[in-house]
């Protein structure tokens, strides 16, 4: 009784041990992707995800999703059709040109498959249907990724365009300011041309990036018109402690980097395809191995000879000699699949390089924008004391410039690298399926959980 006892608590613990590790990276997926403040930034879920499906490269995949069921429908159905022949001939005797005769025969034919090669072509048709939902769920995810990147384009350049403005009409002030103050001699003429030449300075680097914001813009706009893009409400320089906020829950959600990069891999489409390329490849390569036996052709034919005097029924049966072609086509289908296995495995290496690569992306990101935060601060701290100096008498107008050319780059440098960070992090997340999902990548997910729960079940009972 106590090994009995001491079996069923050793199965307890080991089961808990296979589902404990997987159960509790799925409460911290299901976390990350139920925080509101993971969606920062970014226009609604349904809106972006509506806008991803109608694209072109999206309904062209979703057409080639149907054309492979319809090909694996070809494949089950077979290529072989019933034939029907119906023969007259006509019959005079040479030695009673007078007597004439007319035969008649009807034949009815067809080729049939063997057993093993309908089911052959059934896996055959269900790989590809299966190898075109995943190209769906990539073409999906390609756009989400496109989308993505014009967003926080548009986001820095936009910036960009805010702070040279906000320079550019503070130059317009000392100027005006500066030639006031000459034209009653308080002032040296040499300040106001130093005021004036970094005037057009700014007013030139403005113009550069509303050329740069105007053109993405008009990429957003026509790649996506139902969205309209707006800035993020973090501009000014009074939000450190809301951007502090932001920062601290991006590096919060990636302490856990091996959790991240099991789930790059899991849902790479790149690498899903390769492996589905694979499965197509070994198909074929049974099918063409079961073609090496050609399919029997059965025929009944029915007729009528010496003016339906005679009545004639005949059966057939005929079956193709193999020639080295067959065997040729077999070879180089086993070539194939080991090409298309010899693929995956090197698509295997690159996605956990590139699981590796995004991770640590968006993982620095993080540390420059937090670098980049205080840097801000100190150099917006230091134009502030600067300026004070300068009302003072204590300072020139040159480290006065100076010290707002300096607060101007590292402002921009901040929301260059806060819009980095942001991208970098949102991008991990569309690569782990725990953003912008469509309907069709819930039904694949709901299918592999069913998949893992059947396979948890089969686990547990033969532990019982």
């Amino acid at each position: 009784m106590k090994n009995i006892k001491t079996i069923k608590t050793i199965k307890t613990i080991i089961f808990a041990t296979l589902f404990g590790v997987a159960g509790s990276a799925n409460i911290f997926a299901a976390e990350t992707k139920s925080a509101k403040i993971s969606h920062y930034g970014l226009p609604p879920e349904n809106l972006v995800i509506a806008n991803l499906e109608n694209l072109p490269e999206v309904l062209a995949a979703k057409q080639d999703l149907e054309a492979a069921k319809q090909q694996a429908k070809q494949l089950r159905y077979g290529e072989y059709e019933f034939e029907v022949g119906y023969t007259v001939t006509k019959n005079r005797s040479r030695t009673t040109p007078s007597e004439r005769s007319k035969d008649y025969e009807t034949a009815l034919s067809r080729t049939f498959r063997f057993p093993g090669k309908y089911f052959a072509d059934k896996k055959i048709g269900n790989s590809l249907v299966e190898y075109a939902q995943i190209a769906y769920g990539d073409a999906l995810h390609e756009s989400a990724r496109l989308f993505l990147n014009l967003w926080f384009s548009w986001q820095r350049d936009y910036a960009a365009v805010d702070a040279l403005q906000k320079q550019v009409n503070l130059y317009e002030q000392q100027y005006q300011h500066f030639q006031k103050r000459h034209k009653i001699g308080d002032v040296a003429n040499i300040e106001v041309i130093q005021t004036q030449s970094a005037l057009k300075q700014a007013q030139a680097l403005l113009f550069q990036a509303q050329t740069k914001f105007n053109s993405t813009n008009e990429i957003l706009r026509h790649k996506f018109p139902n969205i309209k893009a707006t800035p993020i409400n973090n501009q000014n320089n009074n939000n450190n402690n809301n951007d502090n906020n932001q920062l601290s829950f991006f590096q919060q959600n990636l302490q856990n980097e091996q959790f991240w990069i099991d789930e790059y891999l899991k849902h790479s489409h790149e690498f899903l395809l390769s492996k589905a390329a694979v499965k197509v490849a070994q198909n074929q390569a049974d099918r063409a191995s079961l073609e090496r036996l050609p399919d029997p052709t059965f025929g009944i034919t029915y007729g009528h000879e010496s003016n339906a005097a005679d009545r004639v029924v005949s059966f057939s049966v005929s079956i193709p000699i193999p020639g080295r072609t067959r065997f040729a086509a077999h070879k180089e289908a086993i070539a194939n699949a080991k090409s298309a296995e010899f693929t995956a495995n090197a698509t295997e290496q690159n996605i956990k390089a590139m699981a590796k690569n995004t991770f640590y992306n968006a993982k620095q990101s993080q540390n420059l924008w937090q670098i980049a935060l205080s840097a801000e601060q100190a150099a917006q701290k230091a134009s502030q004391m600067q300026k004070r100096a300068y009302q003072l008498g204590e300072g020139t107008l040159n480290e006065l410039l100076n010290s707002q050319r300096l607060a101007l780059d590292t402002i921009l440098q901040s929301r260059t690298n806060q819009f980095d960070a942001m991208e970098n992090y949102y991008r991990l997340l569309v690569d782990t399926h725990k953003l912008w999902i469509s309907q069709h990548e819930n039904h694949a997910e709901h299918n592999h959980h069913a998949e893992a729960e059947h396979k948890k079940i089969e686990i547990q009972e033969n532990l019982e």
